[in-house]
């Protein structure tokens, strides 16, 4: 049978919560064929990302997670960054993080090292 490589859910998650998303990402260690994973937009917060850093961990295939358009959060940005350097996830090679809140006050984040540690 044919696998699924690309998988593209930007946009499907409720405006009131990311509570299907959840359901999805719980199911993520079981895949083994995806490579692009596009979850923009989807109002995933700090534990959403947690949830994808477990789940994608160990991925044997997964070359891009396109995250954009999220709440993540600076918990949640961590979980991402643990994730992109991780030796057990190597075909992981890029994290899009376009326009991602990084905290409540809804600041926007432009990248991970973008903020002024001062």
């Amino acid at each position: 049978g044919s696998q699924v490589e690309y998988l593209g859910l930007a946009k499907t998650a409720s405006c009131m919560a990311s509570l299907p998303m959840t359901g999805f990402l719980e199911q993520l260690p079981a895949d083994k064929s995806l490579k692009f994973l596009d979850l923009s937009d989807n109002m995933l917060d700090e534990s959403s990302a947690i949830m994808l850093e477990y789940g994608l961990q160990t991925h044997p295939s997964i070359e891009l997670l396109d995250v954009s358009t999220n709440p993540l959060g600076q918990a949640g940005l961590g979980s991402l960054a643990r994730l992109l350097s991780s030796e057990k996830c190597p075909r992981l090679a890029e994290i899009r993080l376009e326009d991602v809140q990084a905290s409540e006050n809804r600041d926007v984040a432009m990248g991970l090292f973008d903020l002024d540690p001062s």
